[in-house]
């Protein structure tokens, strides 16, 4: 689930069924909240929907909320962070090796994602 907006006071609110690819829930916001998100779970819920999880973005408090799923940060959102603080074209070699390692994250497992994180840290060096 996640927001996307046209302009500053123009969003779509959306909860989408990853398994079919198919929208199960949508609403026009000007803002993003938890209690339009919890709205939005409530409406599957109440639909007879099993929520088996939710990636969501880092929304302050979001993951608290929904304490009761299985929540992960979406990926992407992840990815978009780690780049806040680097930058696209880091200067110094230890952070373009993180931002490398940053982009992995959709091509590798948690374990292995996890090992290559720890070897730069001990090493810093991931080849």
């Amino acid at each position: 689930m996640d927001t996307t907006y046209w302009g500053r006071n123009f969003g779509l609110m959306v909860i989408k069924d990853s398994f079919r690819n198919k929208i199960l829930w949508h609403k026009f916001v000007r803002t993003e909240t938890i209690t339009d998100y919890l709205k939005g779970v409530e409406f599957l819920r109440s639909h007879g929907f099993i929520i088996h999880g939710i990636v969501c973005d880092g929304l302050r408090g979001l993951f608290q909320s929904l304490r009761q799923y299985k929540v992960q940060m979406c990926q992407f959102h992840q990815i978009m962070i780690i780049r806040h603080y680097l930058t696209k074209k880091p200067d110094m070699k230890a952070s373009q090796e993180l931002l490398a390692i940053s982009k992995m994250i959709t091509h590798t497992d948690k374990e292995g994602f996890i090992r290559t994180l720890e070897k730069w840290h001990e090493h810093g060096v991931t080849s």
